[in-house]
Parts: C-alpha cells; sequence; structure tokens
C-alpha cells in the first residue's frame, strides 16, 4: 500500500505487511485499483490513465472473472441444492428419517448461510468497481499521506507511527486461511479442466468479503497507530516555564532577558505544534469517518447480518450434535470450522481495532486535558499571567473542541450500526 522511501526495518515491516494486504486484497477482487510511482511512495488510482490503462483493466477483468465464478457455483452447486431441500423439507415431518429433530431447522439456516456467502461476494466485487472503486483509493492515498506528513514537532518524521503491532498480520491471516480451506473442494480427478478452474476461482472469491473487511481494518489500524503517535505527541509537549531559569539567572538581568526571550519562541513553537496535531488528528478522523465508513459501509453491514446468521448456524449444529446420536450428517468439517473461525476472527478483530481508536481518541482528550492544566500550573507557579500563555490556551482548547466534535466511531449505512467489542455480545 505505501512505499518508503527509508529503508529502517520498521519502515521495511510496514512496507511488508502493507503490501501483503493490498495484494491480499487484488487476488481476492475487491481492490480494482493501480499504482503509479509518485516521489518517494506510491499513488493509487482509479481511473484509467494512460501510464496504467493496461494495469487497471487487468485488475477489472480479474473482478469479472471473479464474478463470473461465483455466479457459476450459485448454478452448479447452492441453486441445485437448495431446490432438493426446498423439495424434501415439506414433505417429511418433525420425526421423518430424512428430516428428524431440529434437522429441518438445521438445514434452512444451512441454505440461509450459503445464499448469504454468495451474496455478499458478490456484494464485495460489485463495490469493488462501482461505489467503492474511487473512495478506496482516496482511502489508501489518505493513509499513506497521512504517514508520510507524521512528525513529532521538531520537523523530523516520527519513527513511532512506523510499527505495526504484530496482531496486524491476522488481517492477512484470516483470508489466506479461508482460501487455503476453499480450495480443499477442488479436485481435478473427478472435474474437467473448466470445472476445475471455476472450483479454484471460485475458492479465491470466496475470500472477497473477509479481504474486504481486512483492507478496512488495515486502514484503521493504520489510523490507530497515527492516532497513537499524535498522543505521545501530546504527551511529550511540556508547559514553558520560567522558574527554572529565573532561579539560575537571578544575578544577570541581560541572562533573565534572554531566557524570557527564549520562553517566548517556545511558546510560538509549542502553539505551532498543537496546530499541527490538530490537522493531524482532523485528517485521521476523515480517513475513518468519511473514508472507511463511507466505502466499506456497506460491507460492515453485511457483515453484521452474516455474524447473526452464522451465530444461529454454529448454535444449530452443534444442539443437533449434541442430541442425536443416530446420524452425524451435521458433523462439521475441518474446512468449515476453519472457515468460521477465520470469518468470526476477521469481525471481532475489526471490531477490536474500533475500540482501539475509541479509546485513543479519549486517552486524547485527557491527554489534552493534562497539558491545558499544567499550563495552567506552570503560570500559576512561575508568576507569570495567564495572558502570556494566552495563545497557547486557546489551541489546547480549540484542538479539545476538536476532539469531542470529531469521536472516532465506525459505523456501518449512515450510523445505522456502530462497530465494537460490545457489538459481538449483542450478536451472540
Amino acid at each position: 500500500m505505501v512505499r518508503w522511501s527509508s529503508s529502517t526495518a520498521r519502515q521495511r515491516v510496514l512496507h511488508t505487511w502493507a503490501a501483503l494486504v493490498y495484494w491480499t486484497g487484488k487476488v481476492a477482487g475487491v481492490l480494482v485499483l493501480a499504482e503509479t510511482a509518485a516521489a518517494d511512495r506510491q499513488q493509487f488510482t482509479a481511473t484509467a490513465t494512460s501510464a496504467v490503462r493496461w494495469r487497471l483493466a487487468a485488475t477489472r477483468a480479474w473482478n469479472a472473472v471473479c464474478l463470473a465464478a461465483v455466479a457459476h457455483r450459485i448454478v452448479v452447486e447452492t441453486w441445485p441444492v437448495t431446490v432438493q431441500a426446498v423439495t424434501l423439507l415439506p414433505q417429511a415431518s418433525c420425526y421423518d428419517t430424512v428430516c428428524g429433530g431440529v434437522w429441518c431447522v438445521y438445514a434452512c439456516v444451512y441454505y440461509a448461510v450459503a445464499w448469504l456467502d454468495r451474496t455478499s461476494e458478490i456484494c464485495a466485487l460489485v463495490a469493488a468497481v462501482t461505489w467503492r472503486r474511487r473512495s478506496t483509493a482516496e482511502c489508501l492515498n489518505s493513509a499513506a499521506a497521512g504517514h508520510l506528513d507524521d512528525d513529532d514537532g521538531a520537523g523530523k518524521p516520527s519513527s513511532a507511527v512506523i510499527g505495526v503491532p504484530w496482531h496486524a498480520y491476522l488481517i492477512v491471516a484470516f483470508p489466506v486461511a479461508q482460501f487455503a480451506m476453499a480450495a480443499n473442494v477442488i479436485s481435478p480427478g473427478h472435474h474437467g479442466p473448466w470445472r476445475t478452474a471455476a472450483t479454484a476461482v471460485a475458492a479465491v472469491a470466496s475470500c472477497a468479503p473477509v479481504a474486504a473487511h481486512g483492507t478496512a481494518a488495515a486502514l484503521l489500524v493504520v489510523a490507530s497507530s497515527s492516532m497513537r503517535s499524535v498522543n505521545r505527541s501530546i504527551t511529550r509537549l511540556l508547559p514553558v516555564g520560567r522558574m527554572r531559569r529565573v532561579r539560575s539567572s537571578a544575578a544577570d538581568d541581560g541572562r533573565l532577558n534572554a531566557a524570557a526571550a527564549a520562553d517566548d519562541d517556545e511558546n510560538c513553537r509549542q502553539r505551532d505544534v498543537i496546530a499541527r496535531l490538530a490537522r493531524r488528528h482532523w485528517r485521521i478522523t476523515g480517513l475513518v469517518t468519511g473514508g472507511v465508513c463511507g466505502a466499506y459501509g456497506v460491507d460492515l453491514m453485511a457483515a453484521v447480518l452474516l455474524a447473526a446468521v452464522r451465530v444461529t448456524y454454529v448454535a444449530i449444529s452443534v444442539f443437533h450434535r449434541l442430541t442425536d446420536d443416530s446420524d452425524a450428517r451435521t458433523n462439521m468439517s475441518l474446512a468449515v470450522v476453519v472457515q468460521l473461525i477465520a470469518w468470526f476472527g476477521q469481525f471481532t478483530y475489526l471490531a477490536y481495532t474500533c475500540d482501539e481508536l475509541a479509546a485513543q481518541s479519549s486517552e486524547m482528550f485527557d491527554n489534552l486535558n493534562t497539558l491545558l492544566l499544567d499550563i495552567f500550573k506552570e503560570s500559576r507557579l512561575s508568576g507569570e499571567p495567564y495572558i502570556s500563555k494566552m495563545q497557547e490556551i486557546e489551541a489546547v482548547q480549540e484542538f479539545m473542541r476538536q476532539v469531542v466534535a470529531r469521536k472516532v466511531i465506525v459505523h456501518a449505512c449512515g450510523g445505522l450500526i456502530t462497530l465494537n467489542l460490545s457489538l459481538i455480545t449483542t450478536v451472540q
């Protein structure tokens, strides 16, 4: 996603992680973008300019192939099985050998999951070439620019934001695990080459929803990392006081005046740093609320609906397995279990990242409030009037109002559902 000019180890780690996330989305067909070199980083575009026309055409063609494979899977697998179930279930009683006990309910939920899976795959792939096409490119470019503009207030890039947490690699592991298990259905010996190829592409396309959620989670991880960097920069801002300088140079009026002038310069510098941090916070919140929520709102809404249906599917499957010893038809294979773990893991990680962002936003307000109190305390101890620090105080207060007004809340479909860890409990 981002190509960095520096060759430090932590930057290489971020580049590797970002490239893995980006190419996972490209392989799954949910990132219909092209890359162009721009200075010391990559720019992402969704428009067919002369420089990227062929690469963009290739990504669109692969997206169309994935869509065709999903449609083929519906025709040859999901639809015939559903028709058979609809034909048999009404003819069976609750105690029939074909539809015994809770098997009727289980079968209905099973087919509901299958159809929701196909629907979510189609939505993820169609969104990649329609409403999410331009907004995804803008989000990636915004995330890249946000990191390149990071600094610690001294005109130097901050290395604190370069590292990514170890658990961020789960964003790549989830779709890879799902594809590995979905690939188990590929059996070249039982089908012709065309059917085998279609099944293989359908297995790749089955990762499209998880890859789309992973791209959203990766953008939120970038935002969380930047937010954490802003918090660290705020905690390093100490109020500028003159007490220690007065005590160390009380016998020299010239040195005292020089110290006062230095304090004035430091006050101006800190005011500029606070304003710069406020602009970074504005970009981060814009990336989250205007970028990720706008681009992936439909995908996140589908994820919540699928989570509710999958919880029902798992609960009924376990209940039927425990209460029916005569028939093992509800035994879930290893592939199904791994796919469920990958899907629920991705959904839980996405909710965790949203909670982490909200926590960083609350911590930012507390840090700003502490900084403001320290400024008042330092002024009182040094005997300075508050008016001498009014510009710095106003900058901190304006930043606090911005943090309150631009809360970092990840929502789906215009605020209909808010994503956080409490939503996991609600779904379950």
